[in-house]
């Protein structure tokens, strides 16, 4: 499922024409989601299990055995899923209305 929106997002900066580099821009996307989706991960962890994480001083191999992998991608598809929707909400402010039917023709052939 990451890959259908990281190919999404692709196919987005394509039709708005997106000059920079757009691998970059996925790439980051992807991080932000990924750091998101593990702060709400934690939250949702019990209180005992949140603190065992804090003392692991940011060792994401150690942090990564206290969550279980069914929730962190539960989680990561929420963030992709949020992250996206906001994307694109921002952009039509300053799309055309071709671009728009173009990105709404894309999200709907994925659902």
């Amino acid at each position: 499922m990451q890959s259908d929106y990281r190919k999404i997002l692709f196919e987005i900066l394509t039709i708005i024409q997106y000059l920079n580099n757009k691998e970059k821009f996925v790439n980051e996307f992807e991080e932000l989601n990924h750091m998101k989706a593990l702060s709400n991960t934690i939250e949702r962890l019990p209180h005992g299990v949140q603190e065992q994480i804090k003392l692991c001083n940011n060792d994401h191999h150690t942090i990564k055995r206290y969550i279980p992998s069914a929730l962190y991608s539960e989680e990561l598809m929420r963030a992709y899923a949020e992250s996206l929707k906001n994307f694109i909400k921002e952009l039509f402010f300053v799309i055309t209305v071709e671009q728009k039917e173009q990105i709404a023709k894309i999200i709907a052939a994925s659902q």
